[in-house]
C-alpha cells in the first residue's frame, strides 16, 4: 500500500506569499497593508479552513494580538462580523485594554 503525499491545492501556493506579506507587515508595525494581505486571502479562500489556518500562521508569528487583530478586520471587511467578534474577543481576552481591540470589536 503507497501513501501519497497531500497534494497541496492550487490556492494554497498563491496565499503563501500573501501569508508572509501579512506576517511581515505585522512584524514592521504596518497594521494596515498586514490587513490587506490578510483580505487577499480570505478573498481567495472565504472557507472557515482559511480563517483557521490564517489565525494560526498570524499567532505563530510572534505578533501577540496585533495578528488577531488583522485577521479580525480584514474578517470584517469580508462581511463576516461575527466570526470577526470571535477573533476580536479572543485577542482581547489576552490584553483587556488594548485600544485598537476595543474599538474593532465595537466596529464589528
Amino acid at each position: 500500500m503507497s501513501i501519497k503525499p497531500r497534494r497541496r491545492a492550487r490556492g494554497d501556493a498563491a496565499a503563501r506569499p500573501l501569508l508572509e506579506a501579512a506576517r511581515q507587515h505585522i512584524r514592521e508595525g504596518r497594521l494596515y497593508e498586514a490587513k490587506e494581505a490578510a483580505t487577499g486571502m480570505l478573498a481567495r479562500s472565504p472557507a472557515q479552513g482559511t480563517v483557521v489556518a490564517l489565525g494560526r500562521a498570524l499567532e505563530c508569528a510572534g505578533t501577540g494580538v496585533e495578528g488577531r487583530l488583522v485577521l479580525g478586520l480584514a474578517l470584517r471587511e469580508q462581511g463576516r462580523p461575527a466570526d470577526a467578534e470571535l477573533v476580536l474577543r479572543d485577542a482581547l481576552s489576552h490584553r483587556p485594554q488594548h485600544p485598537a481591540l476595543l474599538l474593532e470589536l465595537g466596529n464589528a
